[in-house]
């Protein structure tokens, strides 16, 4: 009798493990869905394929983490805050779910409790991209006035990634409001080229404002020809923005 109680025991918990493996890849199939969704430009619905996975398997960090991107892509703040924070307490070591919790405080202005998960997130030597976690802490070091620990920040991401136009523009703009040209003139030209070797757009308006803050330093050290080359760069990458504006203003002036 005792060896048919075993024998149904192991029936039966071979059928629910069957049933969760299951449900697991369906959850996944779910979350490729909304990952494809996401590239298009879909957030509703992403969103909508990303809950799905989320009921399947509550348990997955990062189903929760990519929720959490989704609502606040539609600014409901308060769940994407939530999803994001579920993610980090269910992983811990999760550093890409660190940073974009990092981001979200960030744009909250809770700067030292940002600073928290970006610097666990850095401190993650298999993370393969603590760029963006250094420069982030570089970005709340500008914010709290402590342009030292910025500048080591951004050059802490740029050994993770030297051609990381954020912190390559960042660190750039520090080094021209300090009126250090000469060292903004070699940072400013490296993330110019490689905003330059990227697709178009990849960047956003870090490339224009790049250009531009590239050839208020030219002008500056009396390089003429070179600041109009940027300048004209500027109007190439921003054909229909504010910086085209500005850089054709600039144009006007110095021809």
């Amino acid at each position: 009798m005792m060896r048919k109680w075993i024998l149904l025991l192991c029936v039966v918990s071979l059928g629910a493990c069957g049933a969760k493996v299951k449900r697991v890849e369906q959850a996944q199939l779910h979350f490729r869905a909304a990952q494809e969704l996401f590239l298009k430009n879909e957030n509703i619905q992403a969103l909508a394929e990303a809950k799905k996975s989320e009921e399947l398997n509550r348990k997955d960090p990062q189903v929760q983490n990519f929720l959490g991107i989704l609502y606040a892509q539609i600014e409901e703040f308060e769940k994407a805050e939530e999803h994001m924070r579920r993610a980090v307490t269910m992983e811990p070591r999760y550093s890409e779910a660190q940073v974009n919790l990092c981001g979200f405080l960030m744009r909250k202005k809770e700067y030292e409790q940002a600073a928290i998960h970006c610097k666990k997130a850095a401190e993650d030597l298999t993370y393969p991209n603590a760029e963006r976690a250094y420069h982030n802490l570089g970005l709340i070091s500008e914010e709290m006035q402590k342009p030292d620990q910025a500048i080591e920040m951004y050059k802490k991401a740029l050994l993770h990634n030297k051609n990381f136009v954020l912190s390559l523009q960042s660190l750039g703009k520090m080094y021209y409001n300090q009126k250090e040209f000469d060292k903004a003139e070699p940072i400013l030209v490296r993330a110019d080229e490689a905003c330059m070797s990227s697709p178009k757009g990849a960047w956003g308006l870090s490339c224009p404002d790049t250009q531009y803050h590239l050839a208020l330093t030219y002008f500056q050290l009396k390089k003429k020809r070179q600041g109009i080359t940027a300048l004209q760069n500027c109007v190439e990458t921003d054909p229909e923005g504010d910086y085209k504006k500005k850089c054709e203003s600039n144009l006007r002036m110095v021809r």
